[in-house]
């Protein structure tokens, strides 16, 4: 007997304020400065990369700022609400948004945001939805305060999208969250609670090997203290760092190495460290994981490098998926910071004022067949090696977990960019025993994991075009809960249950 399974969206996906958060990271500000053509030909300007096209279409604009740190979509269709470079927060017409000025006050504020704003951060602003609101947005931002560079606070300040006639207004600004004066440092990365609607926000210290953790919950910022993991000489400064999509794991990248941490999404706990070396090659650059989880990159200047979170041995695992060209546009076009985008692939900048961005195209393939595209989109003007700072703003409760409270089910699609109809996917039997039959939508390519709810991946598969049936045997499992997943190519994301009984 055929058994197919039809996702259907109930009415609270459509007007759940945490669901409608599916497109807020649609438009990339990047370049810098007012548009000018010059007649070296080097044109500069601001650039809107809008992924609500497919490919993502590209605009040159006239910016105030030299250098954007971060951005936000204020709804549902993905329309640019604000985006800041530290100093200032500017509103989608690209003017200071309403009482938007003078983010960061102090004598690096007086250096650097008055002739050419851009504050001196790699990573250091990032919006986040306000929990339980769809209107209100908190920018989170770091403050240097001495000649050292050195950031003393942890800072948001909150945007009214509707204040302005809709052009957004800036409601509280400077407020501190916790301060450290002299090892802090200059990088902020979120996740989803598992109770699929607060915010997780790490900020690592600068040379010693401590992380402070802070929960942004609808009463407001909360400080949960600082962890420490590693060793004393581990530093952040010419890297990046990023969570995994499925928030399970931490990753801190400086040019000398590579922390990787697992993250619980309940307790906003780190454990089970990892570290891997890079001395014999540092090296600035970028770091971002697929969106199945599986593998992640690490870009160095010269090389990306693609590790296999799923194997025993995952600093084994390293392959060099790409080495730099030699492409010069208009200067050497290396790998610096990553961002995975909302269409699945990841996004990497080339250096500082340079026109082009490198691609990764099939971020879920092993070795080569990833396809690291070099100098892949061509921008229409020159931007910096900053990428704009996200967080995964699609990933929701985590169904099963003790902290799953709140009644927020997880949509098990996302419409994506260049999707049409939801797809199908069938699952038979569930519960399971020994054999798991899968049947998908036949024209896509994908990935197929099944992992355990901490989001450890146990078992994968490929799925090719022109076949729809995947069997896995599930005999080696544990009786309990899993979630089977499948990442097309295309952009298409669709999450079940698996119950396994023996």
């Amino acid at each position: 007997m055929k058994s197919v399974f039809i996702l259907v969206f109930s009415l609270a996906f459509f007007f759940n304020p945490v669901f409608s958060q599916q497109k807020l990271d649609y438009v990339w500000p990047l370049g810098y400065g007012p548009e000018t053509h010059p007649p070296s030909g080097i044109v500069q300007g601001g650039i809107l990369m809008d992924f609500n096209d497919n490919p993502p279409s590209l605009s040159l604009h006239s910016f105030i700022s030299e250098s954007q740190k971060a951005g936000i979509c204020g709804d549902s269709t993905g329309q640019l609400l604000a985006y800041t470079d530290g100093c200032n927060i500017y509103n989608r017409e690209h003017t200071i948004m309403l009482n938007g000025d003078s983010l960061n006050p102090g004598k690096v504020f007086d250096e650097f945001c008055s002739s050419f704003p851009s504050y001196p951060l790699y990573q250091g602003c990032l919006f986040l939805p306000k929990p339980g609101g769809s209107d209100t947005f908190y920018l989170l931002h770091l403050r240097d305060d001495d000649w050292l560079w050195n950031p003393m606070d942890l800072m948001y300040s909150i945007i009214d999208a509707k204040g302005d006639t809709g052009k957004g207004e800036v409601i509280t600004k400077n407020q501190v969250v916790f301060s450290d004066s002299i090892w802090l440092g200059n990088y902020i990365s979120a996740t989803r609670h598992a109770n699929g609607q607060d915010w997780w926000v790490v900020v690592p210290q600068r040379v010693r090997p401590g992380f402070h953790v802070s929960l942004l919950t609808s009463q407001g910022m909360e400080y949960k203290g600082l962890q420490i993991f590693g060793d004393s000489t581990y530093q952040v400064f010419g890297g990046q760092t990023a969570f995994s999509p499925d928030g399970s794991k931490y990753f801190r990248h400086w040019p000398e190495g590579l922390l990787v941490l697992g993250f619980d999404r309940c307790t906003g706990t780190f454990s089970n460290l990892l570290y891997i070396d890079y001395s014999d090659f540092p090296a600035g650059g970028g770091v971002a994981v697929s969106r199945s989880g599986r593998f992640l990159y690490v870009s160095k200047g010269y090389r990306v490098y693609q590790y296999d979170l799923s194997a025993a041995d995952i600093v084994a695992s390293k392959i060099t998926v790409a080495e730099y060209d030699g492409f010069v546009s208009p200067f050497p076009t290396y790998f610096s910071q990553a961002m995975l985008a909302p269409n699945g692939k990841i996004y990497v900048t080339a250096g500082t004022s340079n026109n082009v961005l490198h691609v990764i195209h099939n971020p879920d393939s092993l070795g080569l067949a990833c396809n690291v595209e070099q100098h892949g989109v061509q921008l229409p003007a020159i931007t910096d090696f900053l990428i704009p700072n996200y967080a995964n703003y699609r990933l929701y409760d985590l169904p099963g977990s003790p902290c799953d409270t709140l009644g927020i089910n997880t949509p098990v699609a996302a419409k994506e960019p260049g999707l049409g109809a939801i797809k199908m996917m069938s699952i038979t039997p569930n519960p399971a025993s020994d054999l798991l039959t899968l049947r998908l939508t036949p024209e896509e390519n994908g990935l197929v994991t099944v992992t355990d709810l901490t989001g450890k991946i146990l078992l994968t598969a490929t799925k090719r075009a022109g076949y729809e049936v995947i069997e896995f045997n599930t005999s080696s499992l544990l009786s309990g809960i899993y979630f089977v997943s499948f990442q097309s190519d295309s952009g298409l994301s669709i999450t079940r249950k698996l119950v396994v009984q023996h």
